[in-house]
């Protein structure tokens, strides 16, 4: 008998649910057996998340916040109790659902999400090969042999971390990207003239004084300022839009009795980065609606700076790692030869990187490369990246819930899932899962069904009971 199976035994063999009517649920009895994969089911509106989320994960989190001192609770939000009149053999509780999974943080990949770069940084740091920074050439000596002046890095865990000042890159402060002005969305309508705001930054009211010089620039430039964009020279264009330093003479309002004054030029495009600048990259409002990212021209994307990213491991840079799909990188790391030195040195590091490709692939993840941005994924990816990280905890006597992991899916890769969700179920843990998919229902343990219909037509038990039974009927 197994470690796992043999404490199983100490668990409460159900979860008791009485009297739920948290949002539209009627007073909802059910119980419902642990170290099973059960799936809540219905329309939509019928009451799942309610049931799953708003009442038993929600109870679960509230006694495990109860459980900490009452220091630690007042950093914390406080929840209220479910409308539920009692709930037994409740086990700890994880939430995996598509909001909760996913991040916003510009500095968070696949990679940093699923700790496969944390786990990259400390075997670059531990046998990774220093390389120039100029001609490529590995370093002897921490010395170039052709002679160049070449940059060296620093061989520690900490400085192949693109959040950390010494091993970003300077230019992007380790983002991969730089917001650059898009020349496209500059103007938005080529038919107006100066006269008429041909400008699209320079429309709102406080922007008037930029309106009124650029108005100068072209009578400055012997052009009409009342012809439209399109038909004014290209040499007038290209000051306006890139220009700096241009003097002039011009009303700062459009009302005949406004003094005209020197100024001084300056195009909308440096107009646009130095708001920008002062903004600090955050709050800057209408400035995102003229700005795109693209990679960083010092890093190439790459995140570190260039004495990091020269270091290479079987001649392949960090950054070239984890550009790579998944299923790549897998292979790469599974054919990776390393002496018996290095071995020691990072074998249990190579392993875990195997062990957590291998559960993203698994999750029909393979095609996402490390780098990809987490913001950028999808609620059901986000979702799937978590799930695949807790494959590795051997964790039991959880309680996981899930809210529809299947979304997007191609019915292979459910299959891969259901696998995935069935490897948790067996290490001791509880898995709920609300869920439309039929092959889900299908894979089920044990189903819950509400309804009738959705809102106030729902809320009800309509079945709960072994998962065949209900696909039997359908």
């Amino acid at each position: 008998m197994s470690d796992t199976n043999s404490r199983a035994h100490l668990l409460p063999e159900t979860l008791q649910v009485r009297g739920a009517r948290e949002h539209n649920l009627r007073g909802v009895d059910v119980d419902l057996p642990h170290r099973n994969l059960t799936v809540f089911t219905g329309v939509s509106g019928s009451g799942k998340s309610s049931l799953a989320f708003a009442t038993i994960y929600a109870e679960g989190q509230r006694r495990q916040l109860q459980s900490m001192s009452t220091f630690a609770r007042q950093f914390m939000h406080q929840m209220d109790k479910p409308d539920v009149d009692h709930i037994g053999g409740l086990c700890s509780a994880v939430a995996v659902d598509q909001r909760s999974s996913a991040s916003r943080s510009p500095r968070s990949t696949v990679g940093t999400v699923t700790e496969v770069y944390d786990l990259l940084r400390v075997v670059y740091a531990r046998i990774g090969h220093p390389h120039c920074t100029v001609c490529g050439t590995e370093l002897d000596e921490d010395a170039c042999p052709q002679g160049h002046d070449t940059l060296l890095p620093e061989m520690t865990n900490g400085a192949f971390s693109f959040n950390l000042p010494f091993g970003q890159c300077t230019a992007c402060q380790g983002v991969g990207t730089r917001l650059e002005v898009d020349p496209t969305t500059l103007v938005a309508d080529p038919t107006r003239s100066l006269v008429e705001g041909a400008i699209t930054p320079w429309r709102p009211t406080f922007t008037e004084p930029e309106r009124m010089k650029a108005r100068a620039v072209a009578q400055l430039e012997g052009e009409d300022e009342n012809t439209p964009w399109e038909e004014l020279s290209e040499e007038l264009r290209h000051k306006l839009l890139h220009g700096t330093d241009i003097k002039v003479r011009a009303r700062k309002f459009d009302k005949p009795g406004d003094p005209v004054k020197d100024v001084v030029f300056t195009g909308v495009v440096p107009w646009l980065y130095e708001r920008y600048r002062k903004s600090g990259g955050e709050n800057f409002g209408q400035l995102e609606n003229y700005m795109r990212p693209a990679p960083c021209g010092a890093c190439g994307g790459g995140r570190l700076n260039p004495a990091q990213l020269a270091v290479r491991v079987a001649g392949r840079g960090i950054a070239e790692v984890t550009a790579l799909p998944v299923s790549v990188s897998l292979r790469l790391f599974q054919e990776l030869e390393v002496s018996d030195r290095e071995r020691a040195a990072v074998g249990q590091a190579l392993e875990e990187i195997v062990q957590r490709l291998g559960h993203l692939t698994r999750m029909g993840l393979e095609y996402l490369a490390l780098d990809r941005p987490a913001r950028t994924l999808s609620g059901g990816e986000s979702q799937r990246i978590r799930l695949a990280g807790l494959l590795g905890t051997d964790m039991f006597g959880l309680l996981y819930v899930l809210d529809e992991p299947t979304t997007g899916l191609h019915p292979r890769d459910i299959e891969k899932l259901v696998a995935t969700l069935q490897d948790l179920r067996d290490q001791g843990n509880t898995v709920l899962i609300v869920e439309h998919d039929h092959q889900m229902i299908k894979a089920a343990d044990w189903v819950v069904e509400l309804g009738p219909a959705a809102g106030e037509h729902g809320g009800e038990l309509l079945y709960s009971g072994p998962g065949e039974l209900l696909v039997d009927q359908v």
